[in-house]
């Protein structure tokens, strides 16, 4: 077995609960300060929970902020996950220094 020492990317999943409701076709940014991409970028297919709660999400490098469109009503307090793929190219930023 074995093999590099780089960080794979790996899909990253996002949950959060919506304080108020949220309705189809609005959009929800999330400033996600530990995380980079190389572009900003548009990621249409991203899966959800619950199924088709989001559309799609869009970052921007500059303001570290993930944009989901909703793709259906949710409502307050409710649970939601975001899982977008690796290939949309965002990743964790490795933490500086040797792990403690």
């Amino acid at each position: 077995g074995g093999g590099g020492g780089e960080a794979s990317d790996s899909d990253i999943t996002i949950s959060f609960r919506p304080k108020m409701p949220l309705m189809a076709a609005e959009t929800v940014q999330l400033v996600l300060g530990e995380f980079e991409s190389s572009i900003d970028f548009i990621e249409r297919s991203v899966q959800s929970i619950p199924q088709g709660a989001f559309a799609c999400a869009s970052w921007s490098e500059a303001l570290k902020q993930l944009t989901l469109t909703l793709g259906s009503d949710i409502a307050a307090d409710q649970q939601v996950t975001v899982l977008l793929p690796a290939t949309a190219g965002l990743r964790r930023i490795a933490p500086a220094g040797p792990p403690a």
